[in-house]
């Protein structure tokens, strides 16, 4: 009996869990929608939300070694330029 008031509690904890995560979705979507509204005022270029969301920067690898002709660091070159592309 002690199982099933276990599987009680746990599926009240995800019910709980799954009800915060929408409520806090919505809430998002709200904070988002307001934000692209706002930016529209200042400059009606920025109305999309996809202008919204920072751009990252990606770090660039840094260029191969030009491959020696050693038949023991063949694997490693290859394997370099896999990790590279």
């Amino acid at each position: 009996m002690e199982t099933m008031e276990h599987l009680e509690y746990l599926e009240e904890q995800m019910a709980a869990l799954m009800s915060q995560n929408e409520m806090l979705t919505e809430s998002i979507g709200n904070l988002m929608e307001k934000i692209t509204q706002f930016l529209a005022m200042q400059d009606p270029e920025l109305s999309s939300t996809s202008d919204v969301v920072p751009k990252t920067n990606h770090v660039k690898p840094s260029p191969l070694q030009e491959f020696s002709s050693e038949r023991e660091m063949g694997r490693a070159f290859l394997n370099s330029c896999k990790l590279y592309l």
